[in-house]
């Protein structure tokens, strides 16, 4: 009786969150039965609570072990994972569904574990198995994430849009369709707009803005401005790779520099951003007032916003307008959908002519290409040809897992049908699962392509993947998404890139690129061209040679190296500055 009242008193204190005083009751029981079950049971409970992983797992193991119960089995692989064990929760909780088939929220972890581990393929095999049983919450958004990393857009924006029509105040679900959009060769400009302008009405619209006058700061004469940066990218990212340079290099007797940052990783490349900083501010956990009434204290004259949907509770910030001048800039390659941003900073290339109507900000066009160029100090030499000693053409894919959709697969199957000799690396960070890779070899072996042909790795160290280049002879660009940026190292190791210019900014960044250093001959306008351009370069070794030997010297040179880049850009801000100062002006 005295037991069966302890239970019952803990069972009370868990319900209402005294942790300790259940965890002094238990151990008062376990004291006159050491080896009760249900006591035993409840203290692993508290400390899983408690978030003392170790002790919840040794204990639910045990149970696990001595008594036949699936619920002491997963609560030993809910530990498991808590404790980021992941392989061994992925063991326990397959045993656990061995066991019992049904358990619709036990595939739905099982699911969410390989989509860590990057095992997409089954993961979906997982979610599909769970669906057929009940709708779980978040279920339809994983099934989209699992279908976007494996290329099938279609699918993925239905179970995005269904699980938005079940949480229609999810505003991560809307900026993953944001994203998929840019991605989808059947999303349009006008449909991508649609979508921006949805969250605006949803999630921004309703946000009053701080109502404060700027008019007396733009009116008065500035010999240095203040700028402030928003991002979560503060840290090793490719914003570090190819901004942070810039920030480096910018007149600090012309520009203070403010970063508010986001997110709570700190590395050498935050310390880089702090050391260059007036002020380096940790706003992660800041509600977005209290981030904006910072910016509004510290003055900043020109507030540029880095990151758009990638992170778009930033938006709330610039929502209410704590800086007279706001810009979008850098991950932005749609409107943001907000009159408070002031420009965006764009070019000739990216933005056409005429598709100033797809965006709710002014459009600011750099004379060449809007980001800078920038040469990594990882960047070894530039080695000889490897079709000279290996004797075929090596070409390359080095892009994220979501970009290779089936279109692109497809396309390079007609590519390497063209050159038949040819062989081509296939490099995807996300693609380290076994299974995925399967998936990718047995596309190209039911289109006729012998397995030997094609290689797949999945490197993540960017020495390593410059490295890796000296390997290649021709890259292949993805659309209608390109790799963009992260293609200049390509070009940097001497490696041709081809591109199609496609129908938005997402897929025409390496195009401006690549016109900024005189290669516009990579450019295609469609597949068919696409396809033409790599093979004819194939057999052309003298061209292939030239752009070992010159592509590095091209990039040095161009107007868009470093060095020239900081002129533009400090020269763009200023420029801004003043029209939005003769604008006030003009209003008031």
């Amino acid at each position: 009786m005295l037991i069966d009242a302890l239970i019952s008193d803990a069972t009370e204190l868990i319900k209402k969150k005294s942790l300790d005083q259940a965890k002094r009751v238990l151990n008062d029981g376990l004291k006159i039965d050491s080896s009760h079950p249900k006591l035993t049971f409840l203290l692993g409970q508290v400390m899983l609570q408690k978030k003392d992983f170790e002790p919840a797992i040794r204990i639910f193991k045990s149970l696990s072990e001595q008594h036949d119960s699936i619920e002491y089995l997963n609560f030993y692989a809910q530990a498991l994972e808590c404790n980021s064990n992941h392989k061994e929760a992925l063991d326990v909780y397959l045993r656990s569904i061995k066991r019992d088939g049904e358990q619709a929220d036990i595939l739905f972890k099982i699911a969410c574990i390989l989509i860590i581990d990057k095992q997409f393929d089954l993961a979906l095999k997982f979610l599909t198995q769970a669906k057929n049983i009940t709708e779980l919450p978040g279920l339809y958004e994983k099934m989209g994430f699992a279908l976007a990393q494996l290329g099938d857009y279609k699918n993925s924006y239905i179970c995005y849009q269904k699980a938005l029509d079940k949480d229609p105040q999810d505003k991560k679900l809307l900026c993953s369709m944001i994203s998929l959009a840019q991605k989808d060769p059947k999303k349009n400009l006008e449909h991508i707009q649609s979508l921006v302008l949805k969250y605006h009405d949803n999630f921004l619209v309703d946000i009053e803005s701080l109502k404060i006058n700027h008019s007396l700061k733009l009116f008065g004469s500035k010999t240095k401005l203040n700028i402030g940066f928003v991002s979560g990218n503060f840290r090793k990212n490719p914003l570090s790779f190819n901004f942070l340079p810039v920030l480096e290099l910018m007149n600090k007797d012309q520009f203070d520099l403010f970063f508010y940052y986001s997110k709570d990783i700190v590395d050498g490349f935050t310390r880089r951003f702090q050391k260059l900083a007036a002020k380096f501010e940790m706003v992660t956990n800041l509600d977005y007032r209290d981030i904006a009434t910072r910016i509004l204290t510290d003055k900043i004259d020109i507030l540029i916003n880095l990151d758009a949907f990638e992170d778009a509770s930033q938006l709330e910030v610039f929502k209410l307008k704590p800086a007279p001048v706001q810009i979008a800039h850098y991950a932005a390659t749609t409107t943001l959908g907000m009159p408070e941003i002031d420009y965006m900073l764009a070019d000739r290339f990216v933005v056409k002519p005429g598709e100033e109507i797809f965006f709710s900000e002014k459009i600011y066009r750099f004379p060449r290409t809007y980001f800078p160029v920038v040469i990594s100090d990882l960047a070894q030499p530039v080695r000889r040809l490897p079709m000279m000693s290996k004797g075929y053409i090596t070409f390359g894919v080095t892009s994220n897992l979501h970009r290779i959709s089936h279109e692109m697969l497809g396309t390079w199957v007609h590519v390497l049908k063209k050159s038949p000799k040819s062989k081509l690396v296939i490099d995807a960070k996300d693609l380290s699962s076994p299974s995925c890779q399967k998936l990718i070899t047995n596309f190209f072996a039911s289109n006729g392509i012998e397995e030997s042909r094609i290689i797949i790795k999945s490197t993540i160290d960017r020495g390593e993947l410059l490295n890796g280049y000296n390997q290649i002879d021709i890259v292949l660009d993805t659309f209608p998404s390109s790799g963009a940026i992260g293609l200049l190292d390509a070009l940097i190791m001497g490696v041709p890139v081809i591109t199609v210019e496609s129908d938005r900014w997402s897929g025409r960044m390496l195009s401006s690129l690549l016109r900024s250093i005189g290669c516009s001959e990579l450019i295609a306008a469609n597949t068919e061209e696409y396809i033409d351009k790599a093979c004819s370069l194939t057999h052309d070794r003298q061209r292939l040679e030239d752009y070992r030997l010159n592509l590095r010297t091209k990039i040095e040179n161009s107007p868009q190296s470093i060095n020239n880049y900081v002129k533009t850009f400090e020269g763009v801000l200023h420029d801004i500055w003043q029209r939005v100062a003769k604008q006030y002006k003009s209003e008031s």
